[in-house]
């Protein structure tokens, strides 16, 4: 589960590849922050569950200097990939409404 604050890039929580990531955003101004770092390039695979309930997460992949390199938002469930080079990327959930769980995967290929 997601530990609080993870709010910036230097406070992400680590996520494990293939390991489900249970969050929650508990108000529009929360801020999840989560980090992976890969030795080679390759192909991120990114699962995304939540209530399908009209309020969606903001969902951004950040590069190590926190640009963003992809976003969108999310109500329910979503699966998507990022070719990536060798590095350290962020996954930020944030400007949400729904104060539901949510759950993620981040797999590397």
């Amino acid at each position: 589960r997601e530990t609080e604050a993870n709010n910036t890039l230097a406070t992400a929580d680590v996520l494990t590849f293939g390991t489900t990531m249970t969050g929650q955003t508990s108000s529009y101004y929360d801020v999840d922050i989560f980090v992976a770092t890969v030795g080679r390039a390759g192909t991120f695979n990114l699962e995304i569950s939540s209530d399908a309930d009209f309020s969606s997460h903001r969902t951004s992949v950040l590069n190590a200097s926190g640009n963003v390199l992809s976003r969108g938002s999310v109500d329910g469930n979503w699966n998507g990939s990022l070719s990536v080079a060798a590095g350290t990327y962020y996954l930020m959930i944030d400007n949400s409404f729904d104060t539901d769980d949510y759950q993620i995967q981040l797999d590397f290929v």
